[in-house]
């Protein structure tokens, strides 16, 4: 269920790529809850990594797969700059269905998506 509703997003930014990040930041926003979902619903141990500086970053990522199966990394560099409050987000003309949800939708109805599940980008920015 996890590979079918990746390759949904491959399949979705394929669409145009000229508006790469605005297309990824759509579909991470409406796929959110089921993308939490297929992850609990996965065997195993899974741990989710908010990245700000990619300098270290390999050697962490030796570190968490010995302690789990699946790291779900978030690049969040850009989070707090500028650059992004203005990004333009493409939105499908009809009603958006995800290319995944003929697929996967017996299995998604009966799953619940994790009470720690983040957004892509969070409209507000939370320090503790």
């Amino acid at each position: 269920m996890l590979s079918r509703i990746q390759q949904d997003l491959f399949d979705f930014i394929e669409q145009d790529p000229q508006e790469l990040e605005g297309l990824i930041e759509f579909w991470y926003k409406a796929n959110t809850d089921a993308l939490s979902a297929a992850l609990v619903n996965e065997d195993g141990y899974k741990v989710m990594v908010s990245i700000s500086d990619f300098n270290r970053f390999e050697i962490l990522s030796k570190k968490l797969f010995l302690l789990s199966d699946t790291i779900v990394l978030r690049d969040t560099r850009d989070w707090t700059s500028d650059k992004l409050q203005e990004m333009s987000i493409p939105h499908p003309k009809d009603s958006y269905k995800p290319g995944y949800y003929d697929d996967v939708i017996d299995k998604l109805k009966n799953l619940r998506p994790s009470p720690f599940t983040l957004k892509h980008r969070p409209e507000q920015f939370y320090w503790t």
